[in-house]
């Protein structure tokens, strides 16, 4: 029974305790969050308090009227930027009464009517979005023309201004033709350089190859790569890799003898006692056991190694003034290794990595240019890699 006493005391005072949040709600003018939590508790409900529909009633009276109050001060000041948030204060309007509308009749279980005066915002709304549109169209003009002065971030303001025109139209007289030109003046347009300063050692199918890096994986969207300057644009940035080094290691060959050995089943044996004699098992069969035997195989391995390795910079500057921006430097490598193994013995004793690499010879060494064109693959990856790191 002191249980159920403790049991009923904490769920009245929870009760009290959200009765008297809500009222706190209203109070402190939280109406929206008053609002949506009284909708909740409304939800289904049969018996409907009268004290919750008046505290709905005055949350909902008192944020719209503030709300309209509020946009009615937005307009007298005369600013278009503040349309946006004008519509968006009558699209509140609009949300708070959809949310309360499927609700009604609210009536309390002791015959209470909540009463709410709906506001019809419609023609308020097109009017704001109307001078919204307008404002965001003129502003796009504006900065475009700083945009065609070379300010991309005035290009890029008025890409957004002309996005958030599309919230309220889908196109306003030639507002699709001047978000491309706002796109295509806001955008970073970067060449990708090569410099070969390796005196000669680089063949030109070496330069052509780093030189078919995909710059169209590092596009972004305000960051375009190119590494033609033929095109006709106007550089942003230049992105210069100047490779300094080539080196071809001598082709090597290494000898390397060894032997695998391992003990293997070979059939089986009778188990014999300490006197020699057969063991026999709990029913009187002879015992057998497995008979191991020890197998040996000499192997001799061939190995030939070869190397490339490319060093230089990459480097960002500034397409107008030539200053050096930001500089790495890099070195990479490409790598040939065949093997090739012969043995004598048993066969079976040999493991699994020399049996990989049973044949007669190893692969032929590269020549120098299939070794450059190697390391010029890896260089191009490493291109992609490096140039995403540039802060532009």
């Amino acid at each position: 029974m002191k249980n159920f006493t403790i049991i009923i005391g904490i769920a009245t005072m929870v009760f009290f305790s959200a009765c008297t949040s809500l009222e706190k709600m209203v109070d402190n003018g939280n109406y929206d969050e008053a609002i949506v939590k009284l909708a909740r508790k409304l939800s289904g409900k049969k018996n409907k308090k009268a004290k919750d529909l008046k505290m709905l009633e005055e949350a909902f009276q008192k944020v719209t009227a503030e709300d309209l109050a509020y946009a009615e001060r937005l307009k007298t000041t005369g600013r278009a930027s503040n349309w946006d948030e004008i519509f968006n204060i009558y699209q509140k309007i609009d949300d708070r009464q959809d949310l309360i509308m499927p609700f009604l009749p609210l009536v309390s279980k002791d015959g209470y009517r909540a009463k709410f005066n709906f506001a019809n915002v419609n023609s308020l709304k097109n009017e704001a979005a109307n001078n919204a549109t307008a404002y965001h169209y003129n502003e796009a003009i504006r900065l475009i023309a700083l945009g065609k002065k070379g300010d991309k971030r005035a290009a890029r303001q008025a890409y957004d201004g002309l996005e958030t025109l599309e919230q309220y139209t889908d196109q306003y007289k030639d507002s699709r033709s001047l978000k491309e030109e706002a796109q295509f003046l806001g955008t970073n347009r970067v060449l990708v350089k090569l410099y070969n300063n390796t005196f000669g050692f680089m063949p030109r199918e070496v330069e052509e190859e780093i030189m078919s890096v995909n710059v169209k994986e590092l596009n972004t969207f305000w960051t375009q790569y190119y590494t033609k300057s033929s095109l006709g644009y106007d550089f942003d940035y230049v992105a210069r890799l100047d490779v300094d080094n080539i080196d071809i290691s001598p082709e090597r060959e290494y000898i390397n003898r060894y032997i695998d050995e391992k003990e293997i089943k070979d059939g089986w044996q009778y188990a014999l006692d300490e006197k020699g004699n057969v063991k026999k098992d709990s029913l009187g069969n002879d015992i057998k056991v497995d008979k191991y035997v020890k197998v040996v195989a000499q192997v001799i391995e061939i190995n030939r190694q070869k190397s490339a390795t490319a060093s230089g910079r990459f480097g960002l500057f500034d397409a107008e003034t030539k200053e050096l921006i930001e500089t790495r430097p890099f070195s990479v490598d490409a790598h040939f290794s065949d093997f090739a193994s012969s043995m004598t013995g048993d066969r079976r004793a040999i493991s699994d990595r020399t049996r990989g690499r049973i044949k007669n010879y190893p692969s032929p060494f590269p020549s120098d240019l299939l070794m450059t064109m190697d390391v010029a693959y890896e260089l191009k990856e490493l291109m992609k890699t490096e140039m995403r790191r540039f802060a532009i």
